[in-house]
């Protein structure tokens, strides 16, 4: 018996593409629309009467803080931040909240959806017209921090669904205080060229943008106030004090 193929399907967009926005719903014919899924573009529409397609509303949290924290720094990325949003909110871990900290030119707070587990703060731009150091960004970042872990997650990065419950369960099972994932997998955008790299030790081996670690480890290891390496300073003081955890991101 021959399987019947439908005409088109109804996606709902999770990343930016030639499709449409996050959040878009699109009904596309059925070959293209399973190409967009494959490549994590879209994922097919489940329509709900009690929530919206990409922002579920949450019951109001417990007192408690989120376990943890994503923190975003962000200076004129208007284009990438609603995928950056739309790929936290699909987490697989949800004890969490992303934390969105802006010092861009303009305010790109009518991008921020209103969200329980979504923070927005805007640092107001400098007198003489300076961005902040990455270095100092990411310390206020980690200064307003709820949680108990801190993952980075930069604006123009794609995010895996489960990136998030992957790093802290190995944080957790390994006993360490930082986490870089090697391996991982870069898409070009001006060409569409994905490629892998395989940096296994050295400095190569600290992926700043793949950083998860504990709170209380940052509180004694800040960031130095440069406007790069940053991050390479902070893991090469964990790796010092064999506190870094070097795991293959694998799919992520």
């Amino acid at each position: 018996m021959s399987q019947t193929i439908p005409d088109g399907l109804e996606l709902q967009i999770i990343r930016l593409c030639r499709y449409g926005n996050p959040g878009d719903l699109k009904t596309i014919s059925y070959s293209t629309a399973m190409q967009l899924i494959i490549r994590g573009y879209a994922v097919p529409y489940k329509p709900s009467v009690t929530s919206d397609p990409i922002i579920t509303p949450l019951p109001a949290r417990a007192t408690r803080s989120p376990l943890v924290t994503a923190i975003c720094p962000t200076y004129n990325r208007r284009k990438y931040l609603p995928t950056s949003i739309a790929l936290f909110l699909k987490q697989t871990f949800t004890d969490s909240e992303l934390l969105i900290v802006d010092d861009s030119t303009e305010s790109i707070e009518d991008l921020v959806p209103k969200h329980p587990r979504i923070r927005y703060v805007r640092l107001s731009p400098s007198s003489t017209d300076k961005r902040l150091l990455i270095g100092e960004k990411r310390n206020i970042c980690c200064a307003e921090a709820r949680g108990e872990f801190i993952v980075h997650w930069d604006d123009d990065d794609w995010q895996a669904p489960d990136r998030i419950a992957d790093q802290v369960f190995q944080l957790r099972h390994h006993g360490k205080q930082v986490l870089t994932y090697c391996n991982i997998l870069y898409y070009r955008e001006s060409d569409g060229l994905v490629c892998r790299c395989f940096p296994s030790k050295g400095l190569w081996a600290l992926h700043g943008a793949t950083f998860c670690y504990r709170k209380s480890w940052w509180e004694k290891h800040r960031f130095p106030n440069v406007g790069g390496g940053e991050d390479t300073a902070f893991g090469t003081q964990a790796r010092s004090a064999q506190q870094l955890l070097l795991i293959d991101a694998g799919k992520r």
